[in-house]
Protein backbone atom coordinates (compact mmCIF):
# COMPACT_ATOMS: atom_id res chain seq x y z
CA UNK A 1 0.00 0.00 0.00
CA UNK A 2 1.17 3.54 -0.73
CA UNK A 3 0.58 4.69 2.85
CA UNK A 4 3.09 2.13 4.11
CA UNK A 5 5.69 3.36 1.65
CA UNK A 6 5.11 6.96 2.76
CA UNK A 7 5.31 6.01 6.42
CA UNK A 8 8.53 4.05 5.98
CA UNK A 9 10.08 6.87 3.95
CA UNK A 10 9.22 9.32 6.70
CA UNK A 11 10.56 6.92 9.30
CA UNK A 12 13.90 6.56 7.50
CA UNK A 13 14.17 10.36 7.12
CA UNK A 14 13.41 10.96 10.81
CA UNK A 15 15.84 8.28 11.92
CA UNK A 16 18.56 9.68 9.66
CA UNK A 17 18.07 13.20 11.03
CA UNK A 18 18.18 11.98 14.61
CA UNK A 19 21.32 9.88 14.06
CA UNK A 20 23.17 12.79 12.44
CA UNK A 21 22.33 15.16 15.30
CA UNK A 22 22.98 12.84 18.27
CA UNK A 23 26.64 11.84 18.15
CA UNK A 24 26.61 10.23 21.61
CA UNK A 25 23.67 7.89 20.91
CA UNK A 26 25.40 5.38 18.68
CA UNK A 27 24.74 2.64 21.21
CA UNK A 28 21.02 3.03 21.75
CA UNK A 29 20.39 -0.46 23.04
CA UNK A 30 18.08 -1.16 20.13
CA UNK A 31 15.50 1.43 21.28
CA UNK A 32 13.66 3.25 18.52
CA UNK A 33 14.54 6.80 17.62
CA UNK A 34 11.58 7.16 15.25
CA UNK A 35 8.05 5.79 15.71
CA UNK A 36 4.95 6.50 13.61
CA UNK A 37 1.36 5.20 13.71
CA UNK A 38 -1.05 4.77 10.83
CA UNK A 39 -3.86 6.61 12.65
CA UNK A 40 -4.09 9.62 14.94
CA UNK A 41 -7.63 9.02 16.20
CA UNK A 42 -9.70 5.96 17.05
CA UNK A 43 -13.38 6.12 18.01
CA UNK A 44 -15.28 3.33 19.78
CA UNK A 45 -18.93 2.78 20.68
CA UNK A 46 -19.85 2.70 24.36
CA UNK A 47 -20.43 -1.07 24.71
CA UNK A 48 -19.42 -4.20 22.78
CA UNK A 49 -17.00 -2.11 20.76
CA UNK A 50 -15.30 -3.88 17.86
CA UNK A 51 -11.47 -3.90 18.19
CA UNK A 52 -9.60 -1.79 15.66
CA UNK A 53 -6.33 -2.42 13.88
CA UNK A 54 -3.54 0.11 13.36
CA UNK A 55 0.04 -0.19 12.10
CA UNK A 56 3.08 1.00 14.05
CA UNK A 57 6.20 1.89 12.06
CA UNK A 58 9.54 1.99 13.89
CA UNK A 59 13.29 1.91 13.24
CA UNK A 60 13.89 -0.24 16.37
CA UNK A 61 12.22 -1.49 19.53
CA UNK A 62 9.18 0.35 20.92
CA UNK A 63 6.89 0.11 23.95
CA UNK A 64 3.40 1.54 24.60
CA UNK A 65 1.80 3.67 27.29
CA UNK A 66 -1.80 2.44 27.44
CA UNK A 67 -4.80 4.06 29.24
CA UNK A 68 -6.41 1.88 31.91
CA UNK A 69 -9.55 1.18 29.89
CA UNK A 70 -7.62 0.43 26.67
CA UNK A 71 -5.73 -2.74 25.81
CA UNK A 72 -3.46 -3.46 22.86
CA UNK A 73 -1.89 -6.52 21.35
CA UNK A 74 1.04 -6.73 21.05
CA UNK A 75 2.15 -4.27 23.75
CA UNK A 76 5.70 -3.97 22.36
CA UNK A 77 7.32 -4.25 18.98
CA UNK A 78 10.53 -3.96 17.02
CA UNK A 79 11.91 -2.45 13.85
CA UNK A 80 9.70 -2.36 10.78
CA UNK A 81 5.92 -2.56 10.79
CA UNK A 82 3.74 -4.09 13.49
CA UNK A 83 0.00 -4.63 13.27
CA UNK A 84 -1.51 -3.63 16.61
CA UNK A 85 -5.06 -4.46 17.76
CA UNK A 86 -6.66 -1.83 19.99
CA UNK A 87 -9.58 -2.79 22.24
CA UNK A 88 -11.62 -0.95 24.91
CA UNK A 89 -13.74 -2.08 27.87
CA UNK A 90 -17.43 -1.25 28.07
CA UNK A 91 -17.98 2.33 29.20
CA UNK A 92 -20.47 1.65 31.99
CA UNK A 93 -21.04 2.85 35.53
CA UNK A 94 -23.47 0.96 37.74
CA UNK A 95 -24.73 -0.82 34.66
CA UNK A 96 -25.58 2.27 32.59
CA UNK A 97 -23.47 4.29 30.12
CA UNK A 98 -20.94 6.59 31.77
CA UNK A 99 -19.65 9.92 30.43
CA UNK A 100 -17.71 9.78 27.14
CA UNK A 101 -13.99 9.32 27.67
CA UNK A 102 -10.84 10.11 25.78
CA UNK A 103 -7.14 9.44 26.35
CA UNK A 104 -3.86 9.16 24.45
CA UNK A 105 -2.34 5.81 23.51
CA UNK A 106 1.43 6.41 23.12
CA UNK A 107 3.95 4.33 21.17
CA UNK A 108 7.47 5.40 22.08
CA UNK A 109 11.11 4.67 21.60
CA UNK A 110 14.12 6.25 23.34
CA UNK A 111 13.37 9.99 23.13
CA UNK A 112 10.37 12.33 23.32
CA UNK A 113 10.73 12.96 19.60
CA UNK A 114 10.15 9.31 18.93
CA UNK A 115 6.63 9.23 20.32
CA UNK A 116 3.50 8.51 18.25
CA UNK A 117 0.20 9.63 19.80
CA UNK A 118 -3.16 8.02 19.03
CA UNK A 119 -6.19 9.65 20.66
CA UNK A 120 -8.70 6.99 21.69
CA UNK A 121 -12.29 8.16 22.24
CA UNK A 122 -15.25 6.15 23.48
CA UNK A 123 -18.88 7.16 23.34
CA UNK A 124 -21.07 7.44 26.41
CA UNK A 125 -23.85 9.45 28.01
CA UNK A 126 -22.64 13.02 27.52
CA UNK A 127 -25.22 14.42 29.88
CA UNK A 128 -24.78 12.05 32.82
CA UNK A 129 -24.11 14.23 35.90
CA UNK A 130 -24.10 17.38 33.72
CA UNK A 131 -24.49 20.79 35.37
CA UNK A 132 -27.33 23.23 34.72
CA UNK A 133 -26.10 26.58 33.37
CA UNK A 134 -27.72 29.98 32.94
CA UNK A 135 -27.16 31.68 29.59
CA UNK A 136 -24.73 34.10 31.20
CA UNK A 137 -22.71 31.26 32.77
CA UNK A 138 -22.25 29.57 29.39
CA UNK A 139 -19.54 32.06 28.43
CA UNK A 140 -17.32 30.90 31.30
CA UNK A 141 -17.62 27.19 30.51
CA UNK A 142 -14.78 25.33 28.82
CA UNK A 143 -15.23 24.18 25.24
CA UNK A 144 -16.80 20.72 24.89
CA UNK A 145 -18.51 21.06 28.29
CA UNK A 146 -21.79 19.16 28.30
CA UNK A 147 -24.56 21.00 30.08
CA UNK A 148 -28.26 21.65 30.45
CA UNK A 149 -30.08 24.99 30.09
CA UNK A 150 -33.54 25.21 31.63
CA UNK A 151 -36.37 27.68 31.02
CA UNK A 152 -34.51 29.59 28.32
CA UNK A 153 -36.56 32.06 26.27
CA UNK A 154 -36.13 32.00 22.48
CA UNK A 155 -35.74 35.59 21.25
CA UNK A 156 -34.87 34.85 17.61
CA UNK A 157 -34.85 31.92 15.19
CA UNK A 158 -32.05 31.33 12.67
CA UNK A 159 -31.72 29.02 9.69
CA UNK A 160 -29.69 26.58 11.79
CA UNK A 161 -30.98 27.13 15.30
CA UNK A 162 -32.12 29.89 17.62
CA UNK A 163 -31.00 32.51 20.15
CA UNK A 164 -31.89 32.18 23.84
CA UNK A 165 -31.77 34.35 26.94
CA UNK A 166 -32.92 34.08 30.53
CA UNK A 167 -35.69 36.21 32.01
CA UNK A 168 -33.22 38.98 32.91
CA UNK A 169 -32.17 39.50 29.24
CA UNK A 170 -28.56 40.00 30.40
CA UNK A 171 -26.88 37.60 27.97
CA UNK A 172 -27.72 35.81 24.74
CA UNK A 173 -26.45 32.56 23.28
CA UNK A 174 -26.72 30.98 19.84
CA UNK A 175 -27.99 27.40 19.89
CA UNK A 176 -27.41 25.29 16.78
CA UNK A 177 -30.26 22.85 16.37
CA UNK A 178 -32.76 21.51 13.85
CA UNK A 179 -35.61 21.57 16.39
CA UNK A 180 -38.90 23.12 15.22
CA UNK A 181 -39.24 26.10 17.57
CA UNK A 182 -40.54 29.67 17.44
CA UNK A 183 -39.72 33.03 18.95
CA UNK A 184 -41.43 33.20 22.33
CA UNK A 185 -40.98 29.51 23.14
CA UNK A 186 -39.45 28.61 26.50
CA UNK A 187 -37.20 25.56 26.16
CA UNK A 188 -34.98 23.16 28.08
CA UNK A 189 -31.80 22.26 26.19
CA UNK A 190 -29.17 19.54 26.53
CA UNK A 191 -26.13 20.86 24.73
CA UNK A 192 -22.38 21.12 24.41
CA UNK A 193 -20.44 24.37 24.37
CA UNK A 194 -18.00 25.34 21.59
CA UNK A 195 -16.30 28.43 20.18
CA UNK A 196 -16.68 29.39 16.51
CA UNK A 197 -14.18 30.87 14.07
CA UNK A 198 -15.15 34.38 15.26
CA UNK A 199 -14.08 33.47 18.84
CA UNK A 200 -17.73 33.60 19.93
CA UNK A 201 -19.30 30.94 22.12
CA UNK A 202 -22.22 28.85 20.92
CA UNK A 203 -23.86 25.62 22.04
CA UNK A 204 -24.73 22.60 19.96
CA UNK A 205 -28.03 21.09 21.07
CA UNK A 206 -28.63 17.36 21.22
CA UNK A 207 -32.07 17.64 22.77
CA UNK A 208 -34.59 20.51 22.87
CA UNK A 209 -37.79 20.32 24.91
CA UNK A 210 -40.43 23.03 24.48
CA UNK A 211 -41.76 23.96 27.93
CA UNK A 212 -44.24 26.65 26.83
CA UNK A 213 -45.14 28.67 23.73
CA UNK A 214 -46.41 32.13 22.86
CA UNK A 215 -44.49 33.99 25.53
CA UNK A 216 -43.98 37.73 25.05
CA UNK A 217 -40.41 38.74 24.22
CA UNK A 218 -39.76 42.05 25.97
CA UNK A 219 -36.83 43.23 23.90
CA UNK A 220 -34.58 45.62 25.80
CA UNK A 221 -33.22 48.69 24.02
CA UNK A 222 -30.40 47.45 21.77
CA UNK A 223 -26.93 48.93 21.75
CA UNK A 224 -26.86 51.33 18.78
CA UNK A 225 -23.56 50.75 16.97
CA UNK A 226 -24.32 52.80 13.84
CA UNK A 227 -21.78 55.51 14.64
CA UNK A 228 -19.10 53.04 15.77
CA UNK A 229 -19.68 50.24 13.29
CA UNK A 230 -16.05 50.03 12.12
CA UNK A 231 -14.67 49.96 15.67
CA UNK A 232 -17.25 47.78 17.39
CA UNK A 233 -16.39 44.30 18.58
CA UNK A 234 -17.51 42.02 21.39
CA UNK A 235 -16.67 38.67 22.93
CA UNK A 236 -20.39 38.03 23.46
CA UNK A 237 -23.51 37.89 21.31
CA UNK A 238 -24.67 41.36 22.28
CA UNK A 239 -28.10 42.66 21.18
CA UNK A 240 -27.36 45.58 18.84
CA UNK A 241 -29.00 47.88 16.30
CA UNK A 242 -27.70 49.48 13.10
CA UNK A 243 -29.42 52.08 10.93
CA UNK A 244 -28.71 52.06 7.21
CA UNK A 245 -29.83 51.12 3.71
CA UNK A 246 -31.15 47.58 3.27
CA UNK A 247 -30.03 45.84 0.09
CA UNK A 248 -31.12 42.21 0.08
CA UNK A 249 -29.74 40.83 3.34
CA UNK A 250 -27.10 43.53 3.78
CA UNK A 251 -27.26 46.91 5.49
CA UNK A 252 -24.86 49.65 4.44
CA UNK A 253 -24.12 52.64 6.63
CA UNK A 254 -22.99 55.90 5.04
CA UNK A 255 -19.29 56.51 5.70
CA UNK A 256 -18.63 53.09 7.26
CA UNK A 257 -16.09 50.63 5.84
CA UNK A 258 -17.99 47.64 7.21
CA UNK A 259 -21.50 46.66 6.21
CA UNK A 260 -23.95 44.39 8.01
CA UNK A 261 -24.53 40.87 6.72
CA UNK A 262 -27.42 38.84 8.14
CA UNK A 263 -26.12 35.42 9.16
CA UNK A 264 -28.31 32.32 8.69
CA UNK A 265 -31.48 34.31 8.00
CA UNK A 266 -34.46 31.91 8.25
CA UNK A 267 -36.67 31.44 5.20
CA UNK A 268 -39.66 32.65 7.23
CA UNK A 269 -38.24 36.19 7.33
CA UNK A 270 -39.22 38.13 4.18
CA UNK A 271 -37.47 41.48 3.86
CA UNK A 272 -38.52 42.17 0.28
CA UNK A 273 -41.12 44.78 1.28
CA UNK A 274 -38.44 46.97 2.87
CA UNK A 275 -35.64 46.30 0.40
CA UNK A 276 -34.17 49.64 -0.63
CA UNK A 277 -35.48 51.31 2.52
CA UNK A 278 -33.64 52.91 5.39
CA UNK A 279 -34.07 50.48 8.26
CA UNK A 280 -33.11 49.98 11.88
CA UNK A 281 -31.80 46.42 11.88
CA UNK A 282 -31.74 44.69 15.25
CA UNK A 283 -29.94 41.46 15.93
CA UNK A 284 -27.23 39.58 17.77
CA UNK A 285 -23.55 40.19 17.11
CA UNK A 286 -22.06 37.21 15.26
CA UNK A 287 -18.51 38.41 14.56
CA UNK A 288 -16.53 40.47 12.07
CA UNK A 289 -15.16 39.12 8.81
CA UNK A 290 -14.12 42.29 6.96
CA UNK A 291 -15.66 43.86 4.97
CA UNK A 292 -18.79 42.72 6.86
CA UNK A 293 -20.05 42.47 10.40
CA UNK A 294 -22.34 39.50 10.92
CA UNK A 295 -25.66 39.66 12.78
CA UNK A 296 -28.28 37.07 13.62
CA UNK A 297 -31.59 38.74 12.74
CA UNK A 298 -34.03 39.63 15.53
CA UNK A 299 -36.26 42.46 14.29
CA UNK A 300 -36.43 45.40 11.87
CA UNK A 301 -37.94 48.89 11.88
CA UNK A 302 -38.79 50.43 8.51
CA UNK A 303 -37.64 54.04 8.51
CA UNK A 304 -38.93 54.67 5.00
CA UNK A 305 -37.82 54.34 1.42
CA UNK A 306 -34.32 55.58 0.75
CA UNK A 307 -34.89 58.89 -0.96
CA UNK A 308 -33.35 62.08 -2.20
CA UNK A 309 -35.75 64.66 -0.78
CA UNK A 310 -36.01 67.94 -2.70
CA UNK A 311 -38.86 69.46 -0.72
CA UNK A 312 -40.73 68.50 2.44
CA UNK A 313 -43.30 70.24 4.61
CA UNK A 314 -45.27 68.68 7.48
CA UNK A 315 -47.12 71.99 8.01
CA UNK A 316 -46.31 71.94 11.74
CA UNK A 317 -45.25 75.56 11.37
CA UNK A 318 -49.00 76.35 11.33
CA UNK A 319 -49.20 75.52 15.07
CA UNK A 320 -49.16 79.11 16.43
CA UNK A 321 -51.98 80.18 14.11
CA UNK A 322 -53.90 76.94 14.73
CA UNK A 323 -53.78 77.70 18.45
CA UNK A 324 -55.22 81.19 17.91
CA UNK A 325 -57.86 80.06 15.41
CA UNK A 326 -60.94 82.30 15.31
CA UNK A 327 -61.00 82.81 19.05
CA UNK A 328 -61.27 79.06 19.40
CA UNK A 329 -58.35 76.80 18.41
CA UNK A 330 -58.59 75.17 15.00
CA UNK A 331 -60.02 71.67 15.10
CA UNK A 332 -59.04 68.27 13.73
CA UNK A 333 -61.83 67.08 11.49
CA UNK A 334 -59.94 64.08 10.09
CA UNK A 335 -58.83 62.73 13.44
CA UNK A 336 -62.24 63.27 15.09
CA UNK A 337 -64.19 61.97 12.07
CA UNK A 338 -66.57 64.89 12.43
CA UNK A 339 -66.85 68.50 11.28
CA UNK A 340 -64.62 70.43 13.67
CA UNK A 341 -63.72 74.10 14.02
CA UNK A 342 -62.06 75.44 10.85
CA UNK A 343 -61.19 79.10 10.48
CA UNK A 344 -60.35 80.95 7.31
CA UNK A 345 -56.60 80.96 6.67
CA UNK A 346 -56.53 84.77 6.65
CA UNK A 347 -58.27 85.13 10.03
CA UNK A 348 -55.78 84.23 12.79
CA UNK A 349 -52.85 86.64 13.00
CA UNK A 350 -49.61 86.73 14.97
CA UNK A 351 -47.88 90.11 15.10
CA UNK A 352 -50.13 91.22 12.26
CA UNK A 353 -49.17 88.31 10.01
CA UNK A 354 -51.92 85.84 9.07
CA UNK A 355 -51.40 82.16 8.38
CA UNK A 356 -52.18 82.93 4.74
CA UNK A 357 -49.47 85.63 4.70
CA UNK A 358 -46.96 83.15 6.11
CA UNK A 359 -47.97 80.56 3.50
CA UNK A 360 -47.23 83.07 0.74
CA UNK A 361 -43.98 84.12 2.44
CA UNK A 362 -42.88 80.49 2.26
CA UNK A 363 -43.36 80.48 -1.51
CA UNK A 364 -46.76 78.81 -1.79
CA UNK A 365 -49.68 80.03 -3.91
CA UNK A 366 -53.38 79.15 -3.76
CA UNK A 367 -55.14 79.01 -7.15
CA UNK A 368 -58.92 79.46 -6.88
CA UNK A 369 -62.00 78.95 -9.05
CA UNK A 370 -65.75 79.23 -8.47
CA UNK A 371 -68.95 78.15 -10.20
CA UNK A 372 -70.74 80.49 -12.55
CA UNK A 373 -72.78 83.13 -10.78
CA UNK A 374 -70.66 83.09 -7.63
CA UNK A 375 -68.74 86.12 -6.43
CA UNK A 376 -64.98 86.14 -6.21
CA UNK A 377 -63.46 85.25 -2.86
CA UNK A 378 -59.89 85.86 -1.79
CA UNK A 379 -57.74 82.69 -1.58
CA UNK A 380 -57.34 83.07 2.19
CA UNK A 381 -61.13 83.21 2.55
CA UNK A 382 -61.79 79.85 0.94
CA UNK A 383 -58.84 78.00 2.42
CA UNK A 384 -59.18 76.88 6.03
CA UNK A 385 -56.93 76.10 8.96
CA UNK A 386 -56.94 72.96 11.06
CA UNK A 387 -54.37 71.70 13.62
CA UNK A 388 -51.89 71.53 11.83
CA UNK A 389 -53.01 71.06 8.26
CA UNK A 390 -55.09 72.77 5.55
CA UNK A 391 -58.63 72.43 4.27
CA UNK A 392 -59.61 73.53 0.76
CA UNK A 393 -62.87 74.72 -0.76
CA UNK A 394 -66.51 75.19 0.11
CA UNK A 395 -69.72 74.73 -1.84
CA UNK A 396 -69.22 75.96 -5.42
CA UNK A 397 -65.70 77.18 -4.60
CA UNK A 398 -62.57 75.10 -5.24
CA UNK A 399 -58.93 75.84 -4.62
CA UNK A 400 -55.57 74.12 -4.63
CA UNK A 401 -51.98 74.47 -3.49
CA UNK A 402 -49.01 75.42 -5.66
CA UNK A 403 -45.71 74.40 -4.09
CA UNK A 404 -42.73 76.74 -3.68
CA UNK A 405 -39.99 76.72 -6.31
CA UNK A 406 -37.83 73.61 -5.99
CA UNK A 407 -34.19 73.51 -7.12
CA UNK A 408 -31.50 70.86 -7.16
CA UNK A 409 -33.43 68.18 -9.04
CA UNK A 410 -31.14 66.20 -11.32
CA UNK A 411 -32.09 65.92 -14.98
CA UNK A 412 -33.75 62.57 -15.62
CA UNK A 413 -34.56 61.95 -11.95
CA UNK A 414 -37.72 59.94 -11.23
CA UNK A 415 -39.55 62.69 -9.35
CA UNK A 416 -42.41 61.79 -7.00
CA UNK A 417 -44.92 64.04 -5.27
CA UNK A 418 -46.33 62.51 -2.11
CA UNK A 419 -48.81 63.82 0.45
CA UNK A 420 -51.62 62.75 2.75
CA UNK A 421 -55.16 63.85 2.02
CA UNK A 422 -58.77 63.22 3.00
CA UNK A 423 -62.19 64.34 1.70
CA UNK A 424 -64.58 66.37 3.84
CA UNK A 425 -67.60 64.67 5.44
CA UNK A 426 -71.14 65.96 4.88
CA UNK A 427 -73.83 66.11 7.58
CA UNK A 428 -75.37 62.87 6.31
CA UNK A 429 -72.05 61.08 6.65
CA UNK A 430 -71.48 61.06 2.91
CA UNK A 431 -67.92 61.91 1.95
CA UNK A 432 -67.35 64.57 -0.67
CA UNK A 433 -66.64 62.78 -4.00
CA UNK A 434 -63.43 64.77 -4.35
CA UNK A 435 -60.88 63.75 -6.93
CA UNK A 436 -57.44 65.34 -7.22
CA UNK A 437 -54.70 65.82 -9.77
CA UNK A 438 -51.12 67.04 -9.72
CA UNK A 439 -50.45 69.63 -12.42
CA UNK A 440 -46.87 70.24 -13.57
CA UNK A 441 -46.51 73.53 -15.48
CA UNK A 442 -43.47 74.78 -17.34
CA UNK A 443 -44.55 78.08 -18.85
CA UNK A 444 -47.60 77.37 -21.03
CA UNK A 445 -46.94 73.62 -21.11
CA UNK A 446 -48.82 71.52 -18.59
CA UNK A 447 -48.85 67.85 -17.71
CA UNK A 448 -51.57 66.45 -15.48
CA UNK A 449 -51.28 63.36 -13.27
CA UNK A 450 -54.25 61.69 -11.57
CA UNK A 451 -54.26 61.02 -7.83
CA UNK A 452 -55.77 57.68 -6.81
CA UNK A 453 -59.37 57.98 -5.43
CA UNK A 454 -59.68 58.24 -1.64
CA UNK A 455 -61.87 55.13 -1.40
CA UNK A 456 -63.56 56.22 1.85
CA UNK A 457 -67.21 55.11 1.94
CA UNK A 458 -70.19 56.67 3.71
CA UNK A 459 -69.96 54.29 6.66
CA UNK A 460 -66.18 54.59 6.92
CA UNK A 461 -64.42 56.88 9.33
CA UNK A 462 -62.36 59.72 7.93
CA UNK A 463 -58.68 58.86 7.61
CA UNK A 464 -55.53 60.13 5.98
CA UNK A 465 -54.96 58.60 2.55
CA UNK A 466 -51.37 58.29 1.30
CA UNK A 467 -50.89 59.64 -2.22
CA UNK A 468 -47.72 59.11 -4.26
CA UNK A 469 -47.67 60.46 -7.81
CA UNK A 470 -44.77 59.78 -10.19
CA UNK A 471 -44.19 62.71 -12.54
CA UNK A 472 -43.20 60.48 -15.45
CA UNK A 473 -41.92 62.46 -18.43
CA UNK A 474 -42.27 65.83 -16.73
CA UNK A 475 -39.49 68.41 -16.51
CA UNK A 476 -39.06 69.64 -12.96
CA UNK A 477 -36.69 72.49 -12.12
CA UNK A 478 -36.68 75.76 -10.20
CA UNK A 479 -39.02 77.33 -12.80
CA UNK A 480 -41.58 74.52 -12.66
CA UNK A 481 -44.91 75.05 -10.89
CA UNK A 482 -46.34 71.96 -9.18
CA UNK A 483 -49.97 72.31 -8.14
CA UNK A 484 -52.23 69.91 -6.23
CA UNK A 485 -55.90 70.67 -6.91
CA UNK A 486 -59.31 69.26 -7.81
CA UNK A 487 -59.48 67.35 -11.09
CA UNK A 488 -60.65 69.17 -14.23
CA UNK A 489 -64.25 67.92 -13.96
CA UNK A 490 -64.39 69.59 -10.53
CA UNK A 491 -62.50 72.73 -11.48
CA UNK A 492 -64.91 74.45 -10.83
CA UNK A 493 -67.95 72.55 -9.52
CA UNK A 494 -71.34 73.76 -8.27
CA UNK A 495 -71.36 71.37 -5.30
CA UNK A 496 -69.03 70.41 -2.44
CA UNK A 497 -65.67 68.93 -3.41
CA UNK A 498 -63.68 69.77 -0.27
CA UNK A 499 -60.48 68.17 0.98
CA UNK A 500 -57.65 68.28 3.51
CA UNK A 501 -53.88 68.01 2.97
CA UNK A 502 -50.80 67.36 5.14
CA UNK A 503 -47.20 66.07 4.93
CA UNK A 504 -46.17 67.14 1.42
CA UNK A 505 -42.95 65.89 -0.12
CA UNK A 506 -41.14 65.97 -3.48
CA UNK A 507 -38.47 63.30 -3.80
CA UNK A 508 -36.70 60.66 -5.89
CA UNK A 509 -36.12 57.07 -4.71
CA UNK A 510 -32.42 56.26 -4.29
CA UNK A 511 -32.80 52.74 -5.73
Amino acid sequence: MKIKHYMMAALVLMSSCMMSSCKDDDDNGGVAKAVLASASFLNFQETSATPQLITVYSDANWVAEVPEWVSISPATGGAGTTEVTVSVTDNLREGTPDNPRKADLIFRGKSLASRAFVTVSQAGDKYRDCKDYTVEQLYGAADETCMSITNALITAVTANGFVVTNSDYKSYMLVTSDAAVNKGDVVDVLCQKFTDSQSLAYVEADEVTVVSTGNVVNFPEPVNITEKLDEYNSDKREYVAVEGLLNGTNVTVTGAKLSISLENLPASVDLSAVNGHIVRMKGYFAGVAAPVMKLNYADIDDLGEAQTIYFSDDLEWLAPWSAVGNGEPAGQTVEKNADDNACQLATPKIDGVSAYDELVNRGYAIPVVHAAGKSDRAPGAQTYLQTNYLKFGLTAYQCGLTLPSISGIEAGAAVHVSFQWCPMVQGSGTKDPTTLVVVVANGDEEMMFDVAPHGIGKEDALKWVDADVVLTGATVNENTKITIRNSDDQWPHTSTRRWFIDNIKVYSPML
